[in-house]
């Protein structure tokens, strides 16, 4: 969770950080020293990034508060919490001869016009030995759209509906395993740059071998739904195979 510090008594909007540490004040002069409280005391970057904010105006009423507390540090200050955009696990189990997974996005009702402005989307891409017809082992789901979401929403959309997915495959032969995983990323989409930015992620998946004493039966076993940031990596070298005018971010949106 993030905290933003505005000055109750400033009109004027302020720009988004994205920053980690004790509240800083942003002065709507933007002035480096100010910035440089945000981008962790180097005041090189910190003179950059004034320069480049020079002009930017941001209003606050667009993100998502969730608590505001009076101000307690004498400056007639206001401390806004925001919370990040997230995702949650609703539903995995067991499916025919695969799983069911449902996920619900939370707070992206609040687009960041910063790296956001187009709102959010889910991005899966899937990692196979055992591929549908016509596809390749690594692919993005469904991969079948002019852009690389799961849902294909119209443009003017924001907000991602819940998630839901049923990957299964055929029954297995004899000594075989059918391996099945996904990654799943929450995004935030700037449709202009083509570029996406993670919020959230979770990697998840199946196997799937011949029942013992069996002919027709698969013996599915679960590969849990984790937060794996590490997956982002693959990710972004299959959206990129798929979509090259598409990029994703390796660095958290916050």
């Amino acid at each position: 969770m993030c905290c933003f510090v505005i000055r109750t008594f400033a009109k004027a909007a302020e720009h988004r950080f994205h920053y980690r540490g004790a509240p800083a004040t942003l002065s709507t002069r933007r002035d480096a020293a100010a910035v440089e409280k945000y981008v962790g005391g180097n005041p090189r970057v910190a003179r950059a990034e004034a320069q480049r904010m020079r002009g930017v105006h941001y209003d606050f009423s667009r993100i998502a508060v969730h608590s505001q507390r009076p101000a307690s540090d004498g400056r007639g200050q206001n401390i806004i919490q925001a919370s990040d955009q997230k995702m949650s696990v609703t539903d995995f189990a067991e499916s025919f001869n695969g799983i069911h997974i449902k996920a619900a996005p939370s707070n992206v009702e609040f687009p960041d016009p910063w790296v956001a402005p187009n709102g959010f989307r889910w991005l899966q891409t899937i990692i196979t030995n055992t591929p549908l017809a016509g596809k390749p082992a690594e692919a993005v789901d469904p991969g079948t759209y002019a852009e690389p979401f799961y849902y294909d929403q119209p443009p003017s959309q924001k907000e991602p509906g819940e998630f839901e997915d049923y990957p299964n495959r055929g029954v297995p032969s004899a000594g075989q395993t059918v391996a099945w995983d996904a990654t799943l990323t929450l995004v935030g989409l700037d449709r202009n740059k083509r570029y996406l930015t993670p919020y959230d992620v979770r990697s998840y998946g199946f196997r799937a071998t011949l029942m013992s004493g069996t002919s027709g039966v698969s013996d599915v076993k679960l590969v849990a739904p984790k937060q794996d940031w590490s997956a982002l990596g693959k990710q972004r070298t299959i959206v990129k195979a798929r979509y090259p005018a598409w990029e994703l971010s390796l660095l958290k949106g916050r």
